[in-house]
């Protein structure tokens, strides 16, 4: 909640990730990466088990359980009615100003990313904007552990914080992390990004604290409203910027900067540059092999796109006489998952695919979709990784940037968060290639599919209806 005075929205934003576990060494840089021990498909948390995991008073989080249990397309319409709402847009924006009248000379700030590693890359937008206007203020960062290799680079944040190592939803060490940095440390003005985090975490601290309350109502007014990109790295982008102009009117100096701010955007370390070409190697890609990325996995049945599928899409692409090899990551949430689509491959064509190791790091993933020609994805955090904009700040060192980005979607919104440069009010990734979302729209979608990891839909019928061959003809063009 705002200032833990507002009743809480029932709205969730999630943005996907996939189940890289690194291995217990935080000062380790290289950050190994490791499957999870699942031997069946993962187990989805019930509303029982998360109410216990606090004691905290109720969250966003905790709120849309509840609703959700009741009825999703209950809570679908009280979304869409609240939404709507230019009186809920009022009072949530007196709220914010008034949280940021009490702003004096803030130089200590904290953000409290959401617990994935997609919410990782792409919060980084924002702490690049606030640092950009006001070089002074220090930003300390908290983040998903597995997100360490990608934004230890970083030159805009003071202090990292890979506290979160949760998956899905934060475990009772991450709310003990936050509880236990919070009350050591004097930030003068906290944003709390992450609506499992209610202000309850927050009772015994000073500090002005900015929930996420306000960015989703953004995100669903948008979405709803069908006047503007709701994308979260776009509406992120704005309040960021909203925030920005509120500081200066509070009387804190801006400078001003030349270009832009790239959304969403990764500073890759160096050494990943040398990781990548011995990684090439390895896997004996020419410097002149026309590549496609294949992520097979994702966080949920519900947003994982079917086998059949992936198989019936890489029939038909692989033999394209200009596709010269095709990479595919292991599974770590649905294990074994390449090995399924591989076994149902003609053998003839499975030559053109490689496995990619499952010990891969994540930088090194990051680099490897850089420089891949096109990258397919459901909606996951690879998706937001290969999206990405990598920069380096080393001379002579420069990522390619053209990777062109897919994504499939099928329970969640490829406007809240896909990547479409050909379609209005979607937001196109940062790349010099094109983006393009395909998605299904089964009867039952609606909002309430936002927050996948705790639905318990019978049947899964997420991608019914979505048919493969524009996504091929897509992808013939584009090696065309």
């Amino acid at each position: 909640m705002l200032s833990g005075q507002v009743p809480a929205f029932p709205i969730h934003v999630t943005i996907c990730y996939n189940e890289w576990i690194r291995e217990p060494n935080n000062d380790d840089c290289s950050g190994i990466f490791s499957a999870p021990q699942l031997k069946t498909a993962p187990k989805f948390l019930d509303i029982d088990e998360l109410m216990s995991m606090d004691s905290d008073p109720i969250s966003i989080e905790h709120t849309t359980r509840i609703l959700t249990r009741i009825s999703s397309p209950l809570l679908d319409t009280m979304l869409k009615f609240l939404a709507s709402r230019r009186s809920v847009q009022l009072l949530l924006g007196w709220n914010e100003a008034r949280r940021f009248g009490k702003i004096h000379h803030p130089r200590s700030t904290l953000i409290i990313s959401d617990i994935n590693i997609g919410d990782a890359v792409i919060v980084q937008s924002f702490i690049g904007l606030l640092k950009k206007s006001f070089p002074e203020i220090e930003i300390d960062f908290v983040y998903q552990n597995k997100a360490w290799p990608l934004i230890k680079a970083n030159p805009h944040v003071t202090g990292h914080h890979p506290l979160f190592q949760g998956t899905g939803i934060p475990n009772s060490k991450d709310f003990n992390s936050v509880r236990q940095l919070v009350g050591n440390h004097r930030f003068d003005v906290i944003f709390n990004l992450c609506p499992y985090f209610s202000s309850g975490l927050f009772k015994h601290s000073d500090s002005v604290i900015f929930h996420s309350l306000s960015l989703i109502f953004r995100i669903m007014s948008s979405h709803v409203g069908r006047k503007d990109r709701s994308h979260y790295a776009y509406q992120l982008n704005e309040f960021s910027r909203d925030v920005i102009r509120n500081l200066d009117m509070n009387g804190l100096k801006r400078q001003s900067w030349d270009g832009e701010t790239p959304i969403p955007h990764l500073f890759l370390h160096p050494q990943t540059f040398l990781e990548l070409s011995r990684t090439l190697n390895l896997l004996d890609i020419s410097q002149d092999d026309r590549v496609l990325f294949l992520n097979p996995d994702a966080s949920s049945p519900y947003t994982c796109i079917p086998v059949d599928f992936q198989v019936d899409l890489l029939t038909n692409i692989l033999p394209h006489p200009n596709l010269d090899r095709v990479l595919m990551n292991c599974g770590f949430t649905f294990q074994g998952i390449e090995k399924k689509i591989l076994d149902q491959i003609p053998d003839s064509l499975q030559r053109k695919i490689t496995i990619l190791p499952k010990d891969t790091r994540i930088d090194v993933y990051a680099a490897l979709t850089d420089r891949s020609d096109m990258f397919i994805s459901a909606d996951t955090g690879p998706m937001h990784i290969a999206a990405a904009k990598k920069i380096s700040h080393q001379a002579g060192l420069k990522w390619r940037n053209t990777t062109a980005v897919v994504g499939i979607f099928g329970a969640t919104s490829g406007q809240i968060y896909g990547y479409d440069s050909t379609a209005p009010r979607y937001l196109g990734s940062p790349q010099n290639a094109p983006s393009k979302i395909f998605e299904s729209q089964p009867r039952c979608k609606n909002l309430t599919c936002i927050d996948k990891v705790f639905k318990n839909c019978r049947d899964v019928l997420c991608f019914d209806g979505l048919c493969a061959e524009p996504i091929i003809e897509y992808v013939h063009a584009y090696f065309n």
